[in-house]
């Protein structure tokens, strides 16, 4: 009887411990972007949301909504035209869309199109 019931008792222990850790991963799965999305929907968008909504959306590689968000950064005129990390990841977004950067106003407005990506370049990935 006694081992039957340490059993038991070890069973309802881990058990136990088993749902105690899935409670702990209720934000484990918040998206961000979606998140951000909204802030910017409410009339809240900020260079910071705008650099990390397409930030964001580059290294998911869904270049079309990174697109999308590095234009309205260059557009409002909150990035730095200092700020070559963004210019350069624009231009791959472009580069990956089989976009010409030459046909950017993006890059035209901020004097970047002379800086298109060589066929070779792997970028900051």
């Amino acid at each position: 009887m006694k081992p039957t019931f340490y059993s038991l008792i070890l069973f309802l222990l881990i058990g136990n411990a088993i749902s105690a850790q899935q409670v702990t991963d209720v934000n484990k799965h918040i998206d961000k972007l979606k998140v951000y999305e909204k802030v910017v929907e409410d009339g809240f968008g900020t260079a910071a949301v705008y650099t990390e909504l397409a930030n964001g959306y580059y290294f998911e590689s869904d270049y079309k909504k990174a697109k999308k968000w590095f234009e309205l950064l260059f557009e409002a005129n909150q990035a730095s035209k200092s700020d070559q990390q963004l210019t350069r990841r624009y231009q791959q977004t472009l580069k990956a869309l089989k976009v010409s950067s030459k046909e950017s106003p993006v890059l035209k407005a901020i004097g970047q199109q002379s800086a298109s990506l060589k066929p070779n370049d792997k970028g900051d990935n």
